[in-house]
């Protein structure tokens, strides 16, 4: 088989993966479709393995290349459209879904990774160890991290929340 065909055989099977790790990290499903097919292109240049341990190192590159470019622009340049029902779906319980997509982005990009692996993609440890080349005692750190900071954050909008109910009642 070609390269061409091993590319485009790869990309037509991860592209719904990584459109949904670049939404995750931008919140703009225009953009994120940008950036997926910006990562897909410079996987192509590079000749780089098919892989998607090199294709998330390269997409995660993509996003935080548009984010330095984004700080040449002039404020209020860019507004995201977010559209949480695409992205997540439909609950019932819909409310904090902003806080809580806000408080992963607040993460440093390996935690985000990981949590959006486990949570998202619903893979093992050692599954996101394959993924993204960290060993399997790296995801657990970076995911006990995540889910400490995050637990923290939420709590702070869980009183809130809680108290806001009750002075509703």
């Amino acid at each position: 088989m070609s390269r061409r065909a091993e590319f485009e055989e790869y990309a037509y099977k991860e592209y719904t993966r990584f459109l949904k790790y670049e939404l995750m990290l931008c919140g703009n499903k225009n953009l994120a479709e940008d950036l997926v097919q910006e990562a897909f292109l410079k996987l192509w240049k590079s000749k780089g393995p098919l892989e998607n341990r090199y294709m998330y190192r390269i997409s995660k590159s993509v996003y935080i290349d548009y984010l330095r470019k984004l700080n040449r622009q002039p404020p209020g340049s860019y507004i995201g459209d977010f559209d949480e029902d695409k992205f997540i779906e439909e609950s019932d319980d819909s409310e904090g879904v902003d806080e809580v997509l806000e408080a992963i982005l607040d993460l440093p990009a390996e935690q985000q990774t990981v949590v959006y692996l486990r949570h998202f993609q619903e893979m093992t440890t050692e599954e996101i160890s394959k993924e993204t080349g960290y060993t399997p005692a790296q995801v657990s750190r970076y995911l006990y991290r995540a889910h400490t900071k995050l637990q923290k954050k939420l709590r702070k909008y869980a009183k809130h929340r809680t108290k806001k109910n009750r002075a509703t009642k």
